[in-house]
């Protein structure tokens, strides 16, 4: 699941850079697409493993559990970022010099020891989650706009109002 959520979110990114060079919002629904998807699968990966937070947060600042989710995401992108270039610095290592293929492979052995250390804090960061959520509601377990909470809220209060 954080695969999935990373490359989604990862997806997004790539579709905002593409608009950005051709600077022109010729992808921008597709990111947002994307980005709904991803939103749907954050909320099934919470409730799958029982992870809820229970609100208190205001509309200004991020819960704790807000927070958490957010961290997720972004650490599941980076992961996916060490591995991409992990895997420029090995095709450009093929065709360099000796000892320059050398040099670059040393580097990616650094980066190999980055990438277990972010999977190592990836990992505690879900079990520690895991721990402390007890029975907390979903609602407080997202950024605000990842799990279109403040949408549903807004239409909430158009309901009320009219």
């Amino acid at each position: 699941m954080l695969y999935l959520i990373g490359h989604l979110n990862h997806s997004e990114q790539h579709l905002i850079e593409a608009d950005a060079y051709l600077r022109a919002p010729f992808f921008t629904n597709l990111a947002d697409r994307i980005r709904e998807y991803r939103k749907l699968a954050g909320q099934v990966m919470f409730e799958i493993e029982r992870l809820s937070g229970n609100g208190g947060g205001s509309k200004d600042f991020r819960t704790s559990w807000e927070s958490i989710w957010c961290t997720l995401k972004h650490v599941v992108t980076a992961l996916i970022h060490i591995d991409e270039t992990i895997e420029k610095i090995v095709k450009r290592a093929r065709s360099a010099k000796p000892e320059e293929a050398e040099e670059m492979l040393r580097h990616v052995q650094r980066l190999l020891e980055v990438r277990r250390g972010v999977m190592d804090v990836l990992t505690e960061l879900i079990r520690r989650a895991k721990s402390a959520a007890g029975d907390i509601d979903i609602a407080s377990i997202r950024c605000r706009e990842d799990l279109c909470l403040e949408e549903e809220e807004e239409a909430q209060q158009v309901r009320t109002t009219t």
